[in-house]
């Protein structure tokens, strides 16, 4: 699966950096608007990809019983996607579903 702009430029940061990154994302689009750029569309996309990513982790953060990233988040999406994120902790894959984490056997 081709990674978007948005969610390249969110790998690998700490919840703290995806937030001041949403943060600058959106401050570029709102420029990029008052501006009437020709690449407003660039950067609109891009910020909602950044924010999608942001969502998501938020909703990591909320189940852990952390503060989530933005006021707004998590969404009820980016939950309903989280029930469905497989992760992979220490080599064993694990999915989340009703508060548990369940192992996936590996081939």
């Amino acid at each position: 699966m081709a990674r978007s702009a948005g969610s390249m430029r969110a790998a690998g940061k700490t919840p703290n950096e995806l937030g001041r990154l949403c943060f600058s994302a959106n401050d570029r689009t709102k420029k990029a608007y008052s501006d009437q750029t020709d690449d407003y569309w660039y950067w609109r996309c891009r910020s909602a990809e950044i924010e999608w990513v942001c969502n998501v982790v938020s909703a990591i953060l909320f189940r852990l019983g952390y503060k989530p990233l933005l006021p707004d988040q998590p969404t009820v999406r980016a939950m309903e996607k989280l029930a469905n994120v497989i992760v992979k902790s220490d080599g064993v894959l694990a999915t989340y579903d009703n508060k548990k984490a369940r192992r996936i056997p590996q081939k």
